[in-house]
Order: structure tokens, then C-alpha cells, then sequence
């Protein structure tokens, strides 16, 4: 294991790699290195601008994969970025060729992760003060009926072009708490529709989130699988990861039936889609509707 510094950031590599190309874009001001997906990202700055850089090539300290399966992910992941231009979504700016691997390019975004783990796996998560998981349960309920719409928001547009949300948890999205605002940051592993389970109870996801056919080699991952996805992270949301129960509910009681239903083991219970989902979810919200933290609302009309 080596350790590279550039500038006032380091971090662990299983072997040297040549990070001058990183230093042409900015100054690097963050780094985001402990994950397993063989991914490492960048802040960085030159003259006043500041771009979000995600590399793929170099052997991280978690990733026990190849780098050019890597990379592969990520030359696919852009395509993702390219057929998604949400306005919740961080901005794709394009992509760059290195020496020994591939990288994509987008604005900086600010924000917390609710779900930040390479920094809070040693802090209590519900209970550190500095725990951006625990700012985002303690915002005004108003605000966080509004996140809840930013991400039904983008969910329904991606339903809409025919996209399925793989890999989508709370690790996906940040919050700015100054601006209130919540942008979606990880849509890599996204597909097209139709998608079938074909890795079994290894498909890519957090364990907090999967709904069951999530663990079922051969199993359709479609809008049903999403509808439970959000259904959990509405659940995060209003009750808490660490309760996730009706005393805890903070919204309406018709709502919280709406999430039951939406994370019913079984799949024929739960909405046909995620649209059927938000309509649902609105109606029980009895005159609570908030605009979307994302942008105006873009159902892909």
C-alpha cells in the first residue's frame, strides 16, 4: 500500500499511479477514495471555478476488481449521465482520457452525503452533532416533505425515459443545508429497462434498501423494485433509519400506510410504478404538496 499527497489531500492506493493530469484541472481540495467500486473522486479548483472529477484506473485500498472492469463501469456510467440531463442531477461536463485510465467531469456540487460512511463509520451516525443524517432528520417537517419531492421528482423522470435506478440509496443524493437544496450525485450503475437480477445476492445496493428480488438471481429490477427503494428512503426520512416505525412517523398517517404499501415484500402489493407511487403519496398528503428542492417539477413532457 502506498500513499499519494497532492497538495493538501492524500490518500491510500494499493500501487503508485501518476496523478499529474488531476493537478492540469485545479487544485485538489477533497477526495473521496474509501469505496469498493475501483472509483475515486476529486474536488478540485482553478481560478474560482470548482469541478467534481470521478477517476477510474488506479487500484484503490477497497476495491478488489480489476481496473479495467472499472473503467468499463464508468465509460457506461456516462452514458447513464448523458440520457439523464435532470436538473436535480450534478451537471456531466464531459470526460478525459489519462495515461492509465478514464475519468468524468462535472460542476461541484454542495451538500452533505445523509449517509456519509467513509466519515461517520466511526462517529455515531445518529447522534454526532456534525452527522449530516442527523441534520437532515432534524429539519423542519416542510423542508423535508420538499426532499421527499426532489427525489420523487427524479424518479418519475427516470421511469419516464425508460431507466431503471440501480445502486440508488442515501449515499446518492447530498443536501446543501444553507441553500436547502438536494442534488442527486450517483446514478452510475442506472440501466435501461428491462433489467434482470443476474448477479443474485451480490446486485449492487445498499443492504439498508434492497427490496427482496434484490437477492433473487433471475429476478425482474424494475419500477416495482424502485417503488421500494423510495419507499425506505422516505422511511429514513420522516421516521428515522434507526426507528423506521409509525411512533416515529413524523407526516401524515395516511402517508405512512402509502410507504407500508410501497415496501410490501411482496411485489404484486406494492405500486405498479413510481408514478403511481407520487400520485398516491400527494393524495394522503391532504393539501401538504411542496415544491421540488431539484427544480421545477419534469415529468418529461
Amino acid at each position: 500500500m502506498v500513499t499519494i499527497t497532492l497538495g493538501s489531500v492524500s490518500f491510500p492506493l494499493q500501487e503508485f499511479q501518476d496523478f499529474s493530469w488531476l493537478l492540469e484541472l485545479g487544485t485538489p481540495f477533497a477526495v473521496f477514495s474509501q469505496n469498493d467500486s475501483g472509483n475515486l473522486s476529486f474536488g478540485v479548483e482553478k481560478d474560482g471555478k470548482r469541478l467534481f472529477v470521478k477517476y477510474a484506473g488506479a487500484k484503490t485500498a477497497e476495491y478488489s476488481g480489476t481496473a479495467q472492469d472499472a473503467i468499463r463501469r464508468l465509460r457506461e456510467a456516462e452514458q447513464v449521465y448523458l440520457a439523464l440531463p435532470h436538473p436535480g442531477v450534478i451537471r456531466y461536463l464531459g470526460h478525459l482520457e489519462t495515461e492509465h485510465g478514464f475519468a468524468l467531469l462535472f460542476d461541484w456540487a454542495q451538500g452533505e452525503c445523509p449517509h456519509a460512511h467513509w466519515e461517520f463509520d466511526e462517529k455515531p451516525k445518529f447522534t454526532h452533532p456534525d452527522s449530516p443524517y442527523r441534520k437532515l432528520r432534524a429539519l423542519p417537517l416542510a423542508k423535508k416533505r420538499r426532499a421527499a419531492e426532489a427525489l420523487f421528482d427524479f424518479l418519475c423522470y427516470t421511469e419516464e425515459r425508460g431507466f431503471i435506478a440501480v445502486d440508488f440509496y442515501d449515499s446518492s443524493f447530498l443536501y446543501d443545508f444553507l441553500t436547502d437544496t438536494l442534488t442527486i450525485c450517483d446514478i452510475d450503475l442506472f440501466r435501461r429497462a428491462p433489467v434482470t437480477n443476474d448477479l443474485g445476492p451480490d446486485w449492487p445496493g445498499s443492504p439498508r434498501l434492497k427490496a427482496p428480488e434484490e437477492s433473487e438471481l433471475g429476478a425482474a429490477i424494475d419500477s416495482v423494485t424502485n417503488v421500494f427503494t423510495l419507499g425506505k428512503l422516505l422511511l429514513f426520512l420522516f421516521a428515522g433509519e434507526e426507528y423506521q416505525d409509525n411512533a416515529h412517523w413524523e407526516d401524515t398517517q395516511a402517508r405512512f400506510q402509502i410507504v407500508q404499501k410501497a415496501l410490501s415484500p411482496s411485489r404484486a402489493d406494492r405500486f405498479p410504478t413510481l408514478r403511481a407511487f407520487r400520485e398516491a403519496w400527494r393524495r394522503a398528503g391532504a393539501g401538504t404538496r411542496e415544491p421540488s428542492l431539484c427544480g421545477e417539477e419534469n415529468d418529461g413532457a
